[in-house]
């Protein structure tokens, strides 16, 4: 149970950021109603850019979503990246000082992250809770070949 309310979340997370990579890569101009500026073709490439890696994140957190044994090294790298993010925008509030635009991006970028970081807690209790069950648990190195013999021989 534990195992598929994870893979929920990084659904959630997976469709959030293929929107999110669809609306910055595909329609970047979309967001001058909030504020962003595009003079030049660089800026939109820049924006386009930052598309492309939501979706690669997105791409990377589907094989989970598809593949259950893939769940937990999925949400891990999107845990990861979506927590490099978040650590990003907060040192940069910290060093360049915060604006409203800011905080509300940050809001923004937090949504994935603590979805991925309950899923990846979720997940990671289910796969110690069905390793618990075969005897072993995920600190401990399965019982050796010899010492399995050693009992049927006993």
């Amino acid at each position: 149970m534990l195992t598929t309310i994870a893979r929920i979340c990084l659904l959630l997370v997976v469709l959030i950021y293929f929107m999110v990579g669809y609306f910055l890569g595909a329609q970047p101009t979309r967001l001058e109603p909030y504020g962003f500026a595009f003079p030049n073709a660089e800026n939109v490439t820049a924006i386009r850019t930052w598309g492309g890696f939501f979706v690669g994140t997105a791409l990377i957190g589907s094989f989970g979503v598809i593949w259950k044994q893939w769940t937990l090294p999925a949400l891990v790298a999107v845990t990861i990246v979506s927590g490099s993010v978040v650590f990003a925008r907060l040192t940069g509030i910290v060093v360049d000082g915060v604006e409203p635009r800011q905080l509300s991006e940050l809001r923004d970028e937090s949504t994935g992250f603590v979805i991925a970081l309950i899923g990846l807690t979720l997940a990671w209790l289910g796969n110690r809770r069905d390793h618990s069950h075969e005897g072993h648990g995920l600190n401990h190195a399965p019982p050796s070949p010899q010492s399995r013999t050693n009992k049927t021989t006993n």
